[in-house]
């Protein structure tokens, strides 16, 4: 009986070390999906910048010479 019970410690320390580790993974996994979408955000807005900077409203925009 007392094996047995070692032996379910046993199991129970390990599953409680693998369920500790698999936790650190989705702690450092969700840090750095939060950081790939700041960087998206802020690319994103950049982008938009760039546009809105560069390109005319076609109403404002002259037709060419040959007209």
């Amino acid at each position: 009986m007392e094996e047995r019970v070692a032996e379910l410690e046993s199991q129970l320390a390990f599953q409680e070390h693998t369920i500790q580790e698999l936790n650190d993974v989705i702690i450092e996994l969700r840090n750095e999906i939060d950081n790939v979408r700041h960087e998206m955000d802020r690319l994103k807005n950049k982008i938009e910048e760039i546009n809105s900077s560069t390109v005319i409203p076609l109403s404002e925009e002259k037709p060419p010479p040959h007209y």
